[in-house]
């Protein structure tokens, strides 16, 4: 890929980001406006649950990378946000301790096989003695 087309992929990602923290702000304010207990208490999260889906299914449709950490907190802030509405408790520290784990887990065989001469993962570069032949 050419730079300039990496160049306008960036600052497209980089436009999609300022209206999503736009959208948040806009949010935010106008809940603020309202007298409390007009909208349920947890309305922020799911607000902000939509957004951040929304940026990634924004950035999907221009073939542009997504982020799985927006993913993820997007999915976490709208079901959050969602038990307000259902009206039912939704235990959502156990259930990232959880994803936190499984992820611990999986991530060493995520990344098995994947370590280069020089690489981050390769104490920066330092151990060049490890991959003598």
């Amino acid at each position: 890929m050419d730079l300039s087309k990496k160049f306008k992929k960036f600052a497209l990602n980089a436009r999609f980001e300022s209206i999503a923290w736009g959208l948040f702000l806009v949010m935010i304010g106008v809940l603020w406006l309202y007298p409390e207990g007009r909208f349920p208490e947890d309305t922020w999260l799911l607000g902000t649950g939509i957004i951040l889906l929304g940026l990634n299914a924004v950035r999907h449709m221009y073939g542009l990378h997504i982020s799985i950490f927006t993913t993820l907190l997007g999915l976490i802030a709208l079901v959050a946000g969602l038990d307000d509405y259902l009206g039912y408790e939704i235990p959502i520290l156990p259930i990232l301790i959880i994803i936190f784990g499984v992820s611990i887990l999986l991530g060493p065989s995520l990344i098995k096989n994947k370590v280069k001469k020089g690489s981050w993962f390769c104490c920066k570069g330092s151990c060049e003695k490890w991959f003598e032949e």
